[in-house]
């Protein structure tokens, strides 16, 4: 990611970091009279503000978002992100260890906590991998109408998930309405 050219700024001449994110100092010469200019420490008390010129503040745009890594850490972090926006109803996408089904869409029935003994003893199957105080997050499970098909309704499974497998929730405009029709016979 870059930023954008800065319109109108061939005449200045001096830069300087303000330590806030995307916004800079600038004025139109630079001063090497004296320590606070040179160090720029106290640039703002420049004794020599009428041959320089006075600094200003710009804010700079970005040309483009920054790339994020792709690792597995970036996308756990990115999982609890949105775990924790996500309420009950929303649908999200999730990532799994399996080579059968790696995706899995589901409705959120309950909302990001800690799993419990008493939930795995009651809610979790055999072969997953939770132990207690696991952030995970329940959902009932979408599954396709039909093989192939790319109609989807909400089923009675439900399911813990980690919430670091969490890869996208989905929005409203995600997805069509679909008219039900009756037979005419």
């Amino acid at each position: 990611a870059g930023c954008k050219t800065l319109q109108g700024s061939k005449p200045y001449r001096q830069f300087a970091d303000t330590g806030r994110a995307g916004v800079i100092r600038i004025r139109y010469l630079s001063c090497h009279q004296h320590e606070a200019c040179i160090l720029r420490s106290k640039a703002d008390d420049c004794t020599h503000v009428g041959i320089a010129g006075p600094f200003g503040d710009i804010k700079l745009e970005a040309k483009s978002a920054p790339s994020l890594p792709n690792t597995r850490n970036a996308m756990m972090n990115a999982g609890r992100d949105i775990a924790s926006e996500v309420k009950e109803g929303d649908v999200i996408c999730i990532e799994q260890d399996n080579e059968v089904h790696p995706w899995v869409l589901g409705k959120v029935i309950r909302e990001m906590t800690f799993i419990t003994q008493q939930d795995i003893d009651e809610n979790v199957d055999w072969f997953s991998m939770f132990e207690p105080g696991d952030w995970v997050i329940m959902i009932r499970k979408c599954v396709q109408r039909q093989a192939g098909s790319n109609l989807y309704r909400v089923s009675e499974l439900e399911t813990w998930h980690h919430i670091e497998n969490i890869r996208l929730k989905l929005t409203n405009k995600d997805f069509s309405e679909v008219e039900r029709r009756r037979s005419s016979r």
